[in-house]
């Protein structure tokens, strides 16, 4: 399975993650703040903290 990692948790790397998730990439994003990490319904896919 191919991955993806973004730097950042905003809605850019939010719509990129989703687009990637679409074409069947498993994608993690980062972000200094564990706040601004999706969770539960908003998850578009497996993500990692």
């Amino acid at each position: 399975m191919n991955r993806v990692e973004i730097i950042g948790s905003g809605a850019v790397a939010q719509t990129l993650g989703a687009g990637f998730i679409k074409h069947g990439y498993q994608v993690m994003l980062g972000t200094r703040d564990k706040k601004n990490l999706l969770t539960g319904k908003k998850a578009q896919g497996p993500m990692r903290k």
